[in-house]
């Protein structure tokens, strides 16, 4: 069958994946992909926002009339739900013919409102490269009865067929490897000398603002939930990605560092075949010297950690996480002593939040001394646990909770709210974010002194990009700023190369129209 896979603003691994078992059993893959200009994450203009996403719906509309597809898929974040809705709304009008389905982390937590739409004929819960599989052959065969694991669907009488799930795929070596070639054309050469890569599946924590405490409720008894590629597998993988012409790997499994015997196997195949310096996540509680020292042998230039909060209360009791204080200096003196750089991400406005938590998190990170230090909004999704917490500290109302589960709420970073005396993100982001950048004893003296900590808080949020572009810069991570610059860049180039060809095919329409 033609299968479609529209997405918008970056590489979709799940799609990746779906896409090369699809492949290998013989579907026709395509992508349609929206850049959403302008409405990013890190640059927003709703005036421009506006006419590049009309520009991109009319333009990618047009391009699946001409491919004709049999299905498209939308692989939805929380951020591109609203989004894939307009465009499932858009092909439904256009060719009421070519299915539809949504997957996703989105799709999976509220399948129930997701397969209300009108526009979704299909939504996959969970893990989607044997479902899609699945629901493929069966369309083939015109089984209308949808009974294919993962799938909801909807009967000829409209009614909602609700499949249990399949089991998790426990052996990722036996799937394809990633299909890097789907997004070849839509994003600049940057990722692919910095790709993106992933050893694993799922997560061993479950932090309350984060998707995987939701999965494993979803997933429970279902099989194991933290699975890996053999370390063999995963170095064959990132072979092909350094012939693409790889020069920096960055790993995006939820804790990279968290196998010492794996990694005792990885390293040195790692070190023998790629042989190129990486990026990758940590956990303060997971790192031993042993563990740091096979690291920095196998080319890590960087661990990114998630802290979140200096407070351990706050960490414990809102965040889910158990880490205590003396575990996290420990942790970056093993970094720093191995030469091996680090990141911090830290969340404000979480619920209980106090002047004296933001004091502790001056002082933790004064201790440590990250390279980089990247303060964020917290953003809420659909039946995350720290929701209901929220919701009992006055932070959020029920109807927040509807807009959220509909994609409606704030969904990219921001902190653009009217009263910093009571926004911690406006007051303390950027400054947060400057540590790196200042002697620990200035650091000391400006978070005792409120007045300097107000001047702070009344600077432009835009201060705030400019500093991580430049800790980012410093610490020699600069591929991030300029990654960025570069996707707007191509997007731009793209748009006007599109933009042309519309306009000499419109000239040449007319001038034969003419000439006739």
């Amino acid at each position: 069958m033609k299968v479609i896979f529209c997405c918008a603003e970056d590489e979709m691994p799940g799609v990746c994946f779906i896409s090369a078992v699809l492949k290998e059993k013989g579907h026709t893959v395509d992508l349609v992909f929206d850049p959403k200009q302008f409405d990013r994450a890190y640059i927003q203009s709703n005036r421009l926002a506006k006419y590049f996403r009309d520009f991109w719906l009319r333009e990618n509309i047009e391009k699946i009339g001409e491919l004709k597809p049999d299905i498209i898929g939308f692989s939805c974040t929380t951020a591109h739900y609203q989004w894939a809705l307009t465009y499932a709304k858009e092909i439904k009008k256009r060719y009421p013919k070519i299915y539809t389905i949504f997957g996703g982390e989105h799709s999976t937590v509220v399948p129930e409102l997701v397969i209300k739409e009108k526009c979704v004929d299909f939504v996959c819960v969970g893990e989607g490269e044997k479902a899609m599989s699945d629901l493929l052959e069966a369309l083939e065969r015109g089984d209308k009865t949808y009974k294919v694991g993962n799938i909801w669907a909807k009967d000829e009488k409209g009614n909602v067929i609700q499949n249990p799930l399949q089991p998790l795929i426990q052996d990722l070596d036996a799937l394809p490897l990633y299909d890097k070639e789907l997004f070849l054309n839509n994003l600049p050469h940057s990722y692919y000398t910095e790709p993106y890569s992933f050893t694993s599946r799922g997560c061993p924590y479950i932090c309350s603002y984060c998707g995987v405490e939701r999965m494993k409720k979803i997933y429970a008894g279902l099989g194991t939930f933290v699975r890996r590629n053999s370390p063999k597998r995963a170095v064959e993988q990132l072979v092909i990605f350094k012939k693409y012409g790889a020069k920096m790997i960055l790993f995006e499994d939820d804790v990279f560092a968290m196998n010492e015997k794996w990694m005792r196997e990885f390293a040195p195949l790692y070190k023998k075949k790629v042989g190129l310096p990486f990026c990758a996540f940590g956990h303060t509680q997971l790192l031993t010297p042993s563990m740091v020292s096979l690291l920095k042998k196998a080319g890590c230039d960087m661990l990114w950690f998630g802290i979140q909060s200096a407070n351990e209360k706050i960490r414990r009791e809102v965040h889910n996480r158990y880490e205590r204080n003396d575990e996290i200096i420990r942790a970056f003196d093993l970094c720093r002593k191995a030469g091996i750089k680090t990141m911090v991400d830290h969340i404000l406005n979480v619920p209980y939040e106090t002047e004296e938590s933001i004091r502790e998190a001056f002082q933790l990170y004064n201790r440590i001394r990250p390279n980089i230090i990247n303060s964020y909004n917290l953003l809420y999704f659909p039946k995350a646990k720290i929701n209901e917490i929220a919701l009992k500290a006055g932070l959020l109302t029920e109807k927040d909770i509807v807009k959220i589960n509909q994609g409606k709420f704030e969904n990219y970073q921001g902190g653009n709210y009217s009263d910093p005396r009571k926004n911690f993100y406006t007051r303390y982001a950027l400054l947060i974010c400057m540590i790196p950048l200042m002697p620990a004893w200035l650091v000391d003296r400006i978070s005792k002194n409120e007045r300097v900590i107000a001047l702070f808080g009344r600077l432009p949020l835009i201060f705030i990009p400019m500093v991580k572009v430049l800790t980012n810069s410093l610490s020699g991570r600069g591929f991030l700023p300029f990654h960025i610059l570069k996707i707007e860049i191509y997007n731009l180039s793209n748009f006007i190369k599109v933009k042309s060809r519309r306009f000499l095919n419109q000239e040449i329409f007319a001038f034969r129209k003419n000439e006739a």
